[in-house]
Order: structure tokens, then C-alpha cells, then sequence
């Protein structure tokens, strides 16, 4: 199947789905088979989103001015989505030749980066705010017909403007998050990618239409972990997303963590490195709230809560039995 090709079948499956939205016997049987064409591929979201603009838009100008080689006739619901479709056709169209003609215009990308250590809030030209967390790197590229961002390294939290026309697509290394308007955080390790939603809805697959990977709907409180193999889906209260979000008033909030991963989540914010030397200090769990670049109180804590022995080594602090 040829690009061009691929583009107008999806735009008339777009359009069946749309009429068929319309209809009494909508059910969530429908719904869930709608639910699974947007997930075969990103290109099939933004078809479906372009084109539902296009019909309201089509909707609204039926309303204004009824064509006029039909005005006197009266119009059945058939008909009128008929009408409907092949006027969000046309519209569709232009929008996409517009997308094409802008697109030609040149990148509008623009590079933000925080140290170790370092926080950033950056407010995009549609009116999204991203918090960058410490040692982070996003790529952002707004413009007339597209809003995209990567997320080289690091994490970082979005408040995504509401757009039904242009959805915010997010890369981080294989894997793409799509959205209308949200509020989500995504976190990029070397082998690992973690989104947790806050608010609104937003679809993880795969970056590459070429392949059909697993991809799945997030609502608010999920937590989806995505690894080279797969996609895990959790669910979590307000209160622990709460916690994941304390890096943004410069804390740290562990709940029954082990002493190593506690080590190596502060090790993110700070040049000097906190070692855990032996295996029985690493199964230690830690509860508490901490400074992110505040080394001496975790050390201190580890000292007094669990009578562990601390030494200075120069860029490293080693905790151990």
C-alpha cells in the first residue's frame, strides 16, 4: 500500500467510524472494536482525529448554509451524514495539504536540557508547560499543524494543551504516547520507559507504524511500564502519583523501598555518588521524604535508623554493615 493510498483508506475508515458513532445502537461492543483500530497504528489516531474536526466543522457549516441544490428539501439523518461525510472529505484534504505544505517550511525544534541535579519549566508556543527532572533532554516542535516532543533522557512531567485538531505526540526511544490534552509523567531509562497518567486519556505503542507491537490506553492512575518485550499496566492511588511527583519541589519520597534503589534514585540528582557496599544493608527498605541534592540527611538517616556505617570517599559515599 502506497502512502498516499493508506492515507485516504484510513481517512474513509475514519469517517465510517464516525457515522457509525452517530447512531442509536452504538454500543460498547463498537466501542471497543473502535478502541482497537486507533491502537493498530499512530496514523490511524490522527486520521480519526482530523476527520471528526472536519465533521464538526462540516456539521456547523450544513447549520449555517444548507447546499443549495438541497435547501428545500427536507433532510433525513442518512442523507445528512452523507452530506456530512463528503464535506469532512474534502476538508480532511485541505488539512492534510496544508500539513504537507507547512511542513516543507522547516522544523521549529528547539533543544531544552537540565544538569544533574537541575529542574526546568518550559512553556511551549500552544500553551503546554513541561517539567524537566534532573540530567534531562527534550526536544520540542510546535507548529500550525503538528505538536511533537522527544524525550531524549531524564523524565519529565506534561500539562499538554488541549488540541482535538492536533494531537501531542511524545517520543521517548521506541516507544510514542499520543495525546489531546493531558496531564502525564514519563520517565526514560536506559532499558525502561514509564508513563503514569494523571489526568485525561492517552494511547503507549510503538514509535514505527511499521510494526504492530503491543500498545494500550492509559486513564488516569495507570502506571505502564514499557520494556523491549512488552507493556505492563498498573493501577495506582492519587496519593503514590503524588509521591512520583515530589522531584518538582525538589524531594525525594521513598515508601518501603530498598536502601540500594533509594541510593540509586538519589544518585540521580547529585555528582557525588552513594554506594551500597554489602547485600544485607541493600535489602534495608527506607521510608521517608529526603532532599534530592541533600546527601548528608539520607546518609544521616541510614546512620541512625539502621545503625549503618558511613564513609567519605571523596565522590562517593559508602554505607555498608
Amino acid at each position: 500500500m502506497t502512502e498516499l493510498a493508506g492515507t485516504k483508506e484510513r481517512k474513509i475508515h475514519a469517517s465510517e467510524w464516525l457515522e457509525r458513532r452517530d447512531r442509536a445502537d452504538w454500543s460498547e461492543a463498537d466501542q471497543a472494536e473502535l478502541d482497537a483500530w486507533l491502537a493498530e497504528s499512530h496514523a490511524n489516531l490522527i486520521a480519526y482525529w482530523r476527520v471528526h474536526d472536519a465533521w464538526r466543522r462540516a456539521e456547523r457549516l450544513v447549520a449555517l448554509r444548507p447546499l443549495e441544490s438541497e435547501a428545500t428539501m427536507p433532510v433525513s439523518g442518512a442523507r445528512l451524514r452523507s452530506v456530512l461525510a463528503r464535506v469532512a472529505s474534502v476538508v480532511a484534504i485541505v488539512v492534510l495539504g496544508v500539513g504537507a505544505s507547512l511542513f516543507l517550511t522547516g522544523s521549529r525544534e528547539q533543544i531544552y536540557k537540565t544538569a544533574v541535579g537541575g529542574r526546568q519549566i518550559v512553556t511551549l508556543a500552544d500553551g503546554s508547560r513541561i517539567e524537566l527532572n534532573t540530567d534531562s533532554v527534550l526536544r520540542a516542535d510546535i507548529g500550525p499543524d503538528h505538536r511533537t516532543a522527544s524525550l531524549d533522557k531524564g523524565e519529565a512531567y506534561f500539562n499538554i494543551a488541549h488540541d482535538t485538531k492536533h494531537p501531542f505526540v511524545v517520543t521517548a526511544g521506541d516507544r510514542r504516547i499520543t495525546v489531546l490534552g493531558t496531564k502525564f509523567l514519563v520517565r526514560q531509562d536506559t532499558n525502561r520507559l514509564e508513563v503514569a497518567l494523571m489526568e485525561g486519556r492517552v494511547w503507549l505503542g510503538e514509535a514505527s507504524d511499521k510494526t504492530r507491537a503491543q500498545s494500550t490506553l492509559l486513564v488516569p492512575g495507570d502506571v505502564a511500564v514499557a520494556t523491549a518485550a512488552a507493556i505492563t499496566l498498573t493501577k495506582q492511588p492519587q496519593r503514590r502519583l503524588s509521591d512520583d511527583l515530589a522531584w518538582r519541589r525538589g524531594m525525594l519520597v521513598f515508601f518501603h523501598t530498598p536502601l540500594v534503589e533509594a541510593a540509586n534514585e538519589l544518585n540521580r540528582y547529585n555528582r557525588r555518588q552513594v554506594v551500597i557496599a554489602d547485600r544485607d544493608a541493600s535489602r534495608l527498605t527506607m521510608n521517608g521524604s529526603f532532599p534530592a541534592t541533600d546527601i548528608a540527611a539520607f546518609t544521616e538517616a541510614a546512620r541512625e535508623v539502621f545503625g549503618l556505617h558511613v564513609e567519605d570517599r571523596g565522590d562517593n559515599v559508602v554505607i555498608s554493615r
